[in-house]
């Protein structure tokens, strides 16, 4: 589970180093809350 994580946690970065597409980043992030959850 922690694989997940920081795999989640990763993407999130990566997106907010793309912030400039915007629905990208908001995608991401709830995936990423999602993954925290699981």
């Amino acid at each position: 589970m922690k694989a997940i994580g920081v795999c989640a946690f990763l993407t999130a970065m990566y997106a907010l180093l793309n912030s400039s597409n915007k629905e990208y980043w908001k995608i991401q992030k709830l995936r990423g809350h999602l993954a925290i959850m699981l």
